[in-house]
């Protein structure tokens, strides 16, 4: 009789967030799909509450780990300091160093520059 293999499959979230002066634009993925939610700029219980929702329209467990970034900015280091407080793992992103395709280059949108930190752009 020959053993099955199994994988062992983490469940985890990531979130990439486009800030901007007035709104923060969300990009949520647990693997194949992409959620993407626009709050007002600051609101950290918004925050916290479209990641709950995420989780569940991702179809991701509620204690899955969540892996975050964003671009170096204005808004400092205050949202890296909340969001490791909350035990969600945070890199901030030098915005020089992100990869830019020539033909997109003109394209600069909060919706690109999400799924760009989020991996989803190519």
């Amino acid at each position: 009789m020959q053993a099955q293999a199994t994988t062992a499959r983490t469940e985890v979230i990531y979130v990439a967030i486009e800030m901007s002066n007035s709104q923060w634009r969300l990009a949520f993925t647990g693997g194949d799909k992409i959620r993407q939610v626009t709050i007002t700029a600051g609101a950290t219980a918004a925050f916290l509450e479209h990641l709950k929702t995420a989780k569940i329209k991702l179809h991701v467990n509620a204690d899955a780990p969540v892996y975050s970034c964003y671009e170096a900015g204005r808004d400092g280091f205050w949202f890296h300091h909340f969001l490791t407080a909350h035990g969600i793992t945070n890199l901030v992103v030098d915005a020089g160093s992100m990869r830019v395709q020539r033909k997109h280059r003109s394209a600069k949108t909060d919706r690109l520059d999400a799924e760009l930190l989020g991996g989803a752009h190519k």
